[in-house]
């Protein structure tokens, strides 16, 4: 008898869900670091309330970027070839890390018009939908790069990050 999934294919795609959670971290840390050296040189004119906040926009896609990075390396590490990814596998995530970005500097816009600064006091859990809609991306990512036997956790991941970005909406 033919087994159409076996057990280690199931394992390895539990394993490459879980290191791209590390990934994700790493890529986090990874974008942040990079993003406050490039702010120190003075490569972004003025990181303050007043001024359009290009080092949260670098820093948003950065995390996307990298995160994706960190798809392909955990899917080499737990699957043990190299994921095939094409020119329209980037298409969407790339439009959910614009969108990431546009909306991460609209909000500290509306915010420093509205209210004079941002204030997570007032803005409350809508300040994580940028980095939620980052997650989306990311996670589209590894839906799109999957090969079949191991789609079903990308494809949970992205069900998650959807919610996550839904209740970020819904907060105000």
């Amino acid at each position: 008898m033919h087994e159409a999934d076996p057990p280690t294919h199931a394992f390895r795609a539990w394993l490459w869900a879980a290191l791209t959670i590390v990934g994700l971290v790493v890529a986090f840390l990874a974008a942040f670091g990079v993003t406050v050296t490039i702010v120190s040189w003075g490569l972004f004119a003025d990181a303050s309330a007043r001024s359009l906040r290009l080092d949260l926009a670098g820093l948003l896609g950065l995390i996307g970027v990298f995160g994706m990075g960190a798809v392909l390396i955990a899917g080499r590490v737990a699957l043990g070839t190299w994921l095939d990814v094409r020119p329209w596998h980037l298409i969407g995530p790339g439009a959910g890390i614009a969108l990431a970005i546009c909306v991460e500097l609209a909000l500290h816009e509306w915010a420093r018009l509205s209210i004079g600064y941002y204030d997570w006091d007032f803005i409350g859990w809508t300040a994580g939908l940028s980095f939620s809609i980052v997650l989306v991306s990311v996670a589209w990512f590894a839906v799109a790069v999957a090969p079949p036997s191991a789609d079903q956790p990308p494809r949970i991941g992205l069900g998650l990050a959807i919610v996550i970005s839904l209740r970020g909406m819904a907060a105000h």
